[in-house]
């Protein structure tokens, strides 16, 4: 009895020795340093596994099976404690689905990213990814693909609604706060696509000439707030080639760019079966590829609008409602089946003919007409603007659209939103090689992209970028300047009152742009730099500071490869958007 009692005594306390040991593993110990609990657990693997986890996918794809990885990975995983790494898709709505056998989960639509953009709020946009990233959180996930941030150069780009906007500075503090909103959260950004996936067609083999000048004042100063102020954990490498090499296997942008300079620590994974080979992306720095399409699953949902434009018979109908009543809300715009989807571009930015011609019907048949637009991009409006009095730019505004639809048009909230596109008159603007259906693609603009190519030529447009209309007005106060005069860079500050000189309460963007006013090489006539968003009670005063760092006066020079600000003249200008300067100051730099 009491050799079976001792017998029992050591087992229990093997198991408990052993299971203490267990307990013990470095890698698992959450109060050791991340570093050292990943070099414990490389140790631990084998070749096979370390290759099957940054080995992305769980059918054939393109020839390439990747089953046995898969098999090789799950393995790994039961075997070393670690979990399957899971990446939502979702830069407005996560919607997820993993593998091919298991339940797809969704969460809540919120606007898309040009619409969050729109808001110029960044608080509104962490607290709007910060939700997004709890659902993915709660659902398993470990990283959302975005937020999605190319710059718009061409608003036809079929994912213009995907992306913030087509201004580096506002890039850069929106991706910010998604990212930190997201990491807070616990589920990392993926920041995506980099770089210069600035169209949708041809985009798994166009190769993009970039000037090194174009790709560091306009492409890549989101990508590098989001990472040296926004903590990034990871980055998606684009489909398209940059200069000649895929982007997957760039060694410029993903090395020397990405982890020599900006010091990203994180990893990098190509897009959906996005590599090309194996040395070439490793040895740049590609780290994670995926393979399959099944994750890829987007949020989506249509406005229905339940209507047939070409029908006749449903056209004399509405025009004969319109005439009977007192004010018509009429809902026109685009869709995924109508040219804004991955994977393929607008062929115009005009609505289809059918709807403008419904627009100018109603709009003869009853004089308060207010069209609210549905759309992810740009929308030239020549056709029928100057016959509504009133059009009200709702993107595609998410699963509670609906609502704030209603209680803007109905006068319950002031309207706050801002452009964060320019909306040209016409396509015609553009030169004829903005956009390509062949191979190659020169960026022959330069850094004149957006409001800085609408400037650059003096050409009028349709709406200006930063342009946002109120229910109420805003006065804006003289600027006052901490320093008039400044060594290169020191910060200044630029503050000014904003009152609120209507009779609702409202929100106002003040926005700042700097004017090199003698440069020695070309340079916008402004530029985007600081904004602040304000929220105003009737009568109502409120003090706005704006701070300008050295990099706000400062261009990339070429020849001494970083940036430079040249002494001299800046003129500061501040107002509602990029056509609309409410004050002017001026410092000086030595």
């Amino acid at each position: 009895m009491r050799r079976k009692s001792l017998l029992s005594v050591m087992i229990l306390l093997t198991s408990s020795l052993v299971l203490q040991a267990a307990e013990q593993l470095l890698y698992k110990d959450a109060s050791q340093p991340v570093d050292n609990r990943v070099l414990d657990l490389l140790e631990r693997m084998t070749l096979e596994e370390k290759v099957a986890v940054v080995t992305g996918g769980e059918e054939t794809v393109a020839g390439v099976n990747v089953q046995d990885s898969t098999k090789l990975k799950r393995a790994a995983a039961k075997r070393l404690g670690i979990p399957v790494f899971k990446i939502e898709h979702g830069p407005y709505g996560f919607k997820g689905k993993f593998g091919l056998n298991e339940p797809e989960v969704v969460g809540t639509y919120f606007p898309v990213t040009i619409a969050q953009a729109g808001t110029w709020d960044p608080e509104l946009i962490k607290q709007i990814s910060a939700a997004m990233g709890a659902e993915m959180h709660a659902a398993g996930g470990h990283a959302n693909a975005g937020p999605a941030m190319n710059i718009i150069r061409d608003p036809r780009t079929g994912r213009s609604f995907e992306y913030f906007t087509e201004d580096p500075y506002l890039n850069g503090r929106m991706a910010v706060a998604g990212t930190q909103g997201l990491q807070s959260q616990k589920v990392m950004a993926n920041l995506k696509h980099y770089v210069c996936n600035n169209q949708e067609f041809g985009r798994g083999g166009l190769n993009v000439k970039v000037s090194e000048r174009a790709l560091r004042e306009i492409y890549l100063p989101g990508f590098e707030a989001a990472i040296k102020e926004g903590g990034a954990w990871s980055v998606m490498s684009a489909y398209n080639k940059l200069n000649g090499i895929y982007c997957s296997e760039q060694p410029f942008i993903l090395n020397e760019i990405l982890r020599k300079e900006w010091g990203f620590k994180g990893f990098v994974l190509s897009d959906w079966s996005g590599t090309h080979s194996t040395a070439g992306s490793a040895n740049a720095g590609q780290e994670y590829a995926i393979r399959a399409e099944y994750a890829k699953i987007a949020a989506k949902a249509d406005f229905r609008l339940g209507w047939n434009y070409e029908n006749e018979a449903w056209l004399k109908e509405a025009v004969a409602l319109a005439k009977k009543s007192d004010a018509v809300i009429l809902t026109v715009g685009l869709s995924g089946n109508m040219g804004e989807t991955e994977a393929g571009d607008r062929k115009t930015l005009n609505l289809f003919p059918a709807q403008e011609r419904l627009i100018n019907a109603i709009a003869g048949a009853n004089q308060n007409t207010t069209v609210a637009l549905i759309a992810g991009s740009a929308v030239t409006m020549d056709a029928w603007l100057e016959n509504v009095p009133a059009v009200l730019m709702a993107w595609y505004p998410g699963q509670e659209g609906g609502h704030a639809l209603a209680e803007l048009l109905f006068g319950d909230v002031s309207p706050s939103g801002h452009l964060p596109i320019t909306f040209p008159k016409s396509m015609d603007q553009y030169p004829d090689d903005f956009y390509t259906r062949e191979r190659e693609i020169t960026y022959s603009e330069g850094i004149f992209v957006g409001y800085r190519y609408f400037d650059e030529h003096g050409l009028d447009v349709l709406f200006p970028f930063g342009h946002g209309l109120s229910y109420t007005t805003f006065a804006y106060g003289e600027p006052r300047l901490d320093k008039a005069v400044a060594k290169a860079g020191e910060t200044i500050s630029v503050s000014l009152d904003v009152t609120n000189t209507g009779k609702r309460a409202g929100a106002e963007v003040v926005q700042l742009s700097v004017h090199d006013v003698e440069c020695s090489v070309p340079r916008p006539p402004k530029e985007l730099k600081a904004f602040k968003k304000v929220f105003l009670q009737p009568g109502e005063t409120k003090t706005v500071t704006l701070e300008l760092d050295k990099r706000s006066f400062a261009f990339f020079c070429e020849k001494q490869n970083d940036w430079t600000v040249k002494p001299g003249e800046f003129e500061l200008q501040i107002g509602s958007s990029s056509r609309d300067v409410r004050q002017k100051a001026s410092c000086l730099l030595k």
